[in-house]
């Protein structure tokens, strides 16, 4: 059995990143799910949201990455 790695929620979306995803429920579950939904109905507006989310995906791992990037603020 392995170890879990994954936090509660995906850290690209913590509030302190200040990162706006366009979907409120995104995430990889709900990716699934639309996927499959999409196959069994091939509805356009369900595909248009699967790649939203992906490209949001990407522009919040991003955002995570230039973020760590950033210089530690020093606490006095």
């Amino acid at each position: 059995m392995g170890r879990q790695t994954s936090l509660p929620y995906p850290i690209a979306k913590s509030e302190f990143l200040e990162f706006k995803w366009r979907h409120e429920k995104a995430g990889g579950r709900q990716s699934i799910f639309s996927y499959e939904e999409w196959l069994e109905i091939k509805n356009q507006e369900i595909l248009d949201d699967i790649i939203n989310n992906n490209e949001d995906d990407v522009r919040s791992t991003e955002h995570l990455y230039l973020w760590l990037q950033k210089p530690a603020k020093t606490i006095e």
